[in-house]
């Protein structure tokens, strides 16, 4: 009646259904059973797994995993092996073995983080990039569905060796910008530089939290970066 298209993904796991409404966009019903995923997924392309992207892929490539399907032929001794701890979550996944639950935003929430662990260390900026603009739109999925403004942007990086670090920078007023966000997350990522290491993680946080207020047009250069 309304004109809008909408794709579902019904499956045992948070992970499948994810893929599962990949299916038939923009506008179909795809149902993985317990019995037919497997079939349903293992011409699929490995990115389709949620984190791992074009650059990441590449890794797997290598390795001769390049799709879905090449992960049910591989053992987890195997996928641990060749990508450490990210192939037995890979492997998880790829098998319907993923028991996290959806969790409804709740009103006592105090910040929205979302973090991404690199399949080898990586002091490639492209890649660190890509990495954190899928984190960032992925927050303010969560952010602009529930009205939500905030002060503060935290950008957290895990280096080789596990050595984590945080930095923040808070604003006068709440915002709700994507844009505005990324810029400041690579403004602080610059102080990173002079740790001349690989890089494990990275992260974002967003917090200082303020609900269905009108949201603060942020000024013309909160979107130029440094």
């Amino acid at each position: 009646k309304i004109g809008i298209t909408i794709s579902i993904g019904c499956a045992p796991t948070k992970s499948l259904s994810k893929i599962a409404s990949d299916f038939k966009k923009p506008n179909g019903i795809t149902i993985f059973t317990k019995e037919n995923y497997k079939n349903l997924t293992k011409n699929l392309d490995i990115t389709r797994i949620s984190g791992i992207g074009k650059k990441s892929k590449n890794h797997f490539y290598k390795k001769g995993i390049k799709t879905i399907g090449d992960i049910h032929k591989t053992s987890l001794l195997q996928m641990i092996a060749l990508f450490g701890k990210n192939g037995k979550w890979i492997w998880q996944i790829a098998n319907g073995l993923d028991n996290r639950k959806v969790k409804e935003f709740h009103e006592g929430r105090k910040s929205i983080s979302a973090e991404r662990t690199f399949y080898t260390d990586t002091n490639d900026f492209q890649e660190i990039l890509s990495r954190l603009e899928e984190i960032n739109k992925r927050i303010h999925i969560t952010i602009n569905k529930h009205h939500i403004t905030y002060k503060t942007i935290t950008l957290k990086v895990r280096f080789e060796g596990f050595q984590t670090f945080t930095r923040s920078k808070s604003y006068a007023y709440h915002i709700q910008n994507e844009k505005c966000v990324l810029n400041i997350i690579l403004e602080l990522f610059k102080e990173f530089s002079i740790y001349k290491k690989k890089i494990r993680l990275v992260g974002i946080k967003l917090s200082n939290f303020e609900k269905n207020k009108k949201v603060r047009q942020t000024d013309l250069m909160s979107y130029i970066p440094n």
